[in-house]
């Protein structure tokens, strides 16, 4: 596939803006929080390309969770945005709703520019044979200025909370621009328990384009 230079700005957005995949429908509780930072190892060619990401939030209230996203690619993509989710759903509900409101910036190549998006969440928590667990499924749409596009995203993860040192977790993004093809995302990774809650992430990420096939996933989870 040739890439025109036009392609290859949207490429960059839509595949190095994907988030932790903590993102979902359950608020904060005032005055808690949690944080994300990984990292993604690539080897395209000779060098090895590394992706960023760190991800927080913040109870303000019970009812309103603040949060910042911020993903960089080798200093050739990336963004930084906040958002503000609020429920759609009452507490007591076991399938969870909410809607998030985001506002920032974006880079690719050397041009920076405003970022939007709103994003409808859903999650539930489940039981299965290998112990309690949890779906957090996320609809976006994301437009971006600079290159006047609008993005739809569909994020989906599963993963398991069980009292125990190893939980499975997978991670699936996908990202679509009108009149382009499906770009995804699966990331089949292992949460392992730490201490004062903190949870180490190791996992395998597989894409469909650009920078390469698979990449090395390392980080962590804190909720605080």
């Amino acid at each position: 596939m040739v890439l025109t230079v036009r392609s290859l700005l949207i490429l960059l957005m839509v595949l190095g803006g994907a988030t932790p995949g903590v993102a979902g429908a359950w608020l904060q509780e005032k005055g808690g929080g949690f944080l994300s930072a990984t990292t993604t190892g690539y080897r395209p060619g000779e060098v090895v390309e590394y992706r960023s990401a760190i991800y927080a939030e913040y109870g303000l209230l019970n009812r309103l969770t603040l949060g910042l996203d911020i993903n960089d690619r080798a200093a050739n993509s990336g963004h930084a945005f906040a958002f503000a989710r609020l429920p759609l759903s009452p507490p007591n509900w076991r399938n969870r709703f909410a809607i998030e409101l985001g506002t920032g910036a974006h880079h690719t190549l050397g041009q920076t520019a405003a970022m939007h998006k709103i994003t409808l969440s859903y999650g539930r928590n489940v039981v299965t044979g290998l112990g309690p667990g949890w779906i957090a499924a996320d609809a976006a749409l994301e437009y971006r200025t600079g290159i006047d596009q609008q993005i739809s995203k569909f994020d989906l993860t599963l993963g398991m909370s069980a009292d125990r040192f190893v939980n499975p977790l997978l991670q699936i993004e996908t990202a679509h621009v009108r009149d382009d093809v499906l770009y995804w995302t699966v990331t089949p990774a292992l949460l392992l328990r730490g201490k004062k809650g903190m949870r180490w992430l190791i996992g395998v990420e597989r894409r469909s384009a650009h920078p390469d096939g698979f990449g090395l996933k390392f980080g962590f989870w804190r909720d605080f």
